[in-house]
């Protein structure tokens, strides 16, 4: 029953969708740029409650550095990320589409073509769950004293309490982000084609201990979803003995990626989606859990085949 009730209110939720795409007046001031010129900037902050004001922290900087050619023979514009332990991101836009090179294959990021209401992913996985993404909105905001064209994507998991949405501004990028667990993000500056927008903070001198690397930290995976594998992060300060391990929902052990002593630094894993005996795991959502002297960390992430 329980299901049943989910699916119905799912097939509501999208006959709401598709009605108010219907009925909404179409908005004509697209341009339909996401700016990839190198020495393009952008940079996320959150906001902390301190001594009875909001104040910004810092939370990553993303700058094109470059561009280069994937093994598809398509050229991609190569972004540095300082914060999501990804050494490159590799995007490209072609005809109002946004692209990312994940997993040696195109995925399609965003569709500027795209109106409120239109779905861009309705996929089943384990579990008798539905991952949902559509534009959920559209609409013009103020961004840096300007007026522009913003699209709100929502990608949402129903039964397994997974959710993601984030704002794409016409002309400048991602916006906004914000993902299960409340983790909130602003674009606080960006650079654009040489003009500086809002404010880009001195990551150097910020003195708050948000930004500064803590005893040990447990990086969101990435990419997020993933198809064929994914990278999973972490950064200790000392020496010590660590345990990673993914688990499935019911808290069953999936398979043992480390354990072992590891220096002091960031390191990465890759999972394959494999479990111990070599099979592949189904679609679904799993647990990664990182195990120190110092206590334990875990996160979500999304295998979608």
């Amino acid at each position: 029953m329980h299901k049943m009730n989910n699916t119905f209110l799912l097939l509501i939720f999208l006959s709401q969708q598709l009605l108010q795409a219907q009925t909404r007046p179409k908005i004509d001031s697209v341009i339909g740029t996401y700016p990839l010129g190198i020495g393009n900037t952008w940079q996320y902050c959150t906001y902390d409650y301190l001594n009875g004001q909001y104040t910004w922290i810092y939370g990553w900087t993303e700058k094109v550095i470059g561009d280069t050619v994937m093994s598809n023979l398509k050229r991609y514009s190569v972004i540095k990320s300082d914060k999501r332990i990804v050494k490159n991101i590799f995007v490209s836009q072609e005809l109002n589409k946004v692209y990312q090179y994940i997993n040696s294959r195109d995925s399609l990021l965003y569709d500027y073509e795209k109106r409120a209401g239109d779905t861009l992913l309705f996929i089943p996985v384990s579990n008798n769950d539905t991952l949902l993404q559509i534009i959920s909105d559209e609409r013009f905001n103020n961004y840096f004293g300007q007026s522009r064209h913003v699209w709100t994507y929502y990608m949402h998991l129903a039964q397994m309490s997974y959710y993601e949405q984030k704002d794409i501004v016409d002309g400048i990028g991602m916006g906004y982000l914000i993902r299960e667990g409340g983790d909130e993000w602003f674009l606080r500056g960006a650079i654009i084609n040489g003009v500086t927008y809002g404010t880009i903070l001195s990551v150097k001198n910020e003195n708050d201990s948000r930004s500064k690397l803590n005893d040990y930290e447990l990086f969101p995976n990435y990419p997020n979803p993933f198809n064929l594998c994914t990278t999973i992060s972490f950064s200790i300060e000392n020496e010590q003995h660590i345990r990673l391990t993914i688990y499935d929902l019911l808290g069953r052990e999936v398979i043992q990626l480390l354990d072992d002593i590891m220096p002091s630094g960031l390191h990465t894993i890759v999972w394959n989606g494999k479990n111990e005996s070599g099979k592949e795991e189904a679609s679904g959502l799993y647990l990664f859990r990182l195990q120190t002297k110092m206590g334990i960390r875990q996160s979500k992430m999304l295998m979608v085949k």
